[in-house]
């Protein structure tokens, strides 16, 4: 396994207190490393349309990698992330890249002085997410980019023979997230906060591949548990079926994510 099962995905908002800082780099350096996040990346990249010698910043930056994408670009591009321990990850993994410990509501940063904002898998975790955007307004220049790439934890999809089971476990996961819609709230998220031409797009995740997946799916079977959604015999068969649909080329799961861009009037 890529990713630790004890590693909750609703912890990201605070991974310092969570004493696994190697588990949660070794989950974001899995996810890195699908084909479907390469291209959802580089997807990204061209949607934010930043020219050599833009100042960028990558709000919730993790271990850096984007930032580090950016810069071989020609991008001045910066990261923050409200974890000390994820910014001393970055800095160790790409020494000649800018980081900085900041959370996306206070973001380190002069009034109009960037020209361009990325989050990705950052505002779902957020209890606030228009204060992060007025945030974001202030620092961007008039005609500024602005980025968020994210999930909808109710739109998650796992076939099952059990829809009862499979339906509370995806229900305890989303309720463990803080903006488990921020997919689908962006786009009046962004109008409220007085960007201008606002896109949403979807870009659909499908795997069949059922090895590539199990990490996600312990994680959330465990989430479950946890909440006292199931019990762990019922987690246990739940996944003992994934992993049997696996072997018989049976496993499907499906997952949106949504890209969200507007401009800074």
């Amino acid at each position: 396994m890529a990713t630790n099962p004890s590693l909750r995905i609703g912890h990201f908002s605070d991974i310092d207190a969570t004493k696994q800082i190697e588990q949660f780099v070794a989950h974001l350096e899995w996810i890195e490393r699908l084909p479907s996040a390469v291209e959802l990346r580089e997807y990204s990249y061209k949607l934010l349309k930043a020219n050599t010698g833009d100042r960028l910043v990558d709000v919730g930056c993790g271990t850096g990698l984007v930032v580090a994408e950016l810069t071989e670009r020609g991008i001045k591009a910066m990261g923050v992330d409200i974890s000390e321990q994820m910014i001393t990850v970055a800095r160790h993994r790409f020494p000649d890249n800018d980081f900085l410990v900041a959370a996306a509501e206070s973001l380190p940063f002069e009034d109009g002085s960037l020209d361009g904002y990325r989050a990705e898998r950052l505002y779902q975790h957020l209890k606030d997410p228009a204060q992060a955007l007025v945030e974001a307004r202030r620092v961007l220049k008039p005609g500024g980019s602005l980025l968020i790439v994210d999930q909808d934890y109710d739109m998650w999809a796992i076939d099952s023979d059990d829809e009862t089971t499979t339906r509370t476990v995806m229900q305890a996961q989303s309720n463990a997230i803080a903006s488990r819609w921020i997919g689908r709230r962006c786009r009046n998220l962004f109008l409220d906060a007085g960007f201008v031409d606002v896109a949403i797009e979807v870009k659909t995740l499908i795997s069949t591949d059922y090895a590539q997946l199990s990490p996600v799916l312990a994680s959330i079977a465990q989430t479950a548990v946890l909440s006292n959604a199931i019990t762990h015999a019922q987690a246990h068969i739940w996944l003992e079926e994934q992993r049997c649909r696996g072997e018989n080329s049976r496993f499907f799961f499906c997952l949106p994510f949504f890209l969200a861009s507007a401009r800074q009037p």
